[in-house]
């Protein structure tokens, strides 16, 4: 079997083999960049209002909604707070 040009991209999104008719942007793959940034620093225990900065976000709910892990209840208060009462 033959092919001519090359190989179809992986969509960081869907992961999944785009057509080359219809390939990711780049504006699309500098937001993954981003939303794996914020959530990586997040996860990593970075300030919310020190990531807000870095991702030029004014308002924090913005920087929260690019946080991926954010439903994780290993990061919610309540989590937290057992955890220093055990």
């Amino acid at each position: 079997m033959t092919t001519t040009g090359p190989p179809p991209a992986t969509c960081p999104t869907c992961l999944t083999p785009t057509n080359r008719q219809n390939p990711c942007s780049e504006s699309d793959l500098q937001d993954q960049v981003q939303i794996s940034f914020v959530t990586l620093a997040l996860d990593a225990g970075v300030p919310l209002h020190e990531v807000q900065d870095f991702a030029g976000h004014r308002d924090p709910r913005s920087t929260r909604r690019y946080d991926r892990a954010r439903d994780r209840l290993d990061r919610h208060a309540s989590y937290t707070r057992a955890t220093h009462l055990a």
